[in-house]
């Protein structure tokens, strides 16, 4: 359910940049705890819905910590701080394309 109220206090007392880079903050989490949620996942199907998940939260990030700042450098700090987590879930999807 929508909380107009809510919003309209957010937006009349924080900047739309702040607004941005909370948000980029909280999909960059979300894709980080997905990929690690895809390491754990028993199965491969799990495992491949975790790393998708987290492709789509991924993006999510990427796309509000652009509009955060002009210089880029949420961007490159969110992108940095995600990686370390995908490479390791990729590196755990390529290891079940090996075994089979």
């Amino acid at each position: 359910m929508l909380d107009v109220d809510k919003a309209t206090k957010e937006l009349r007392s924080t900047t739309l940049e702040a607004i941005e880079r909370t948000t980029a903050l909280t999909w960059g989490a979300r894709a980080a705890a997905s990929y690690r949620l895809s390491l754990a996942e028993k199965t491969a199907k799990k495992r491949f819905r975790r790393f998708y998940e987290g492709e789509n939260f991924r993006q999510e990030a990427f796309e509000h910590a652009s509009m955060a700042d002009e210089d880029g450098r949420l961007l490159r700090e969110v992108r940095d701080e995600v990686e370390e987590s995908r490479s390791e879930a990729l590196a755990g999807l390529e290891s079940l394309a090996v075994a089979t």
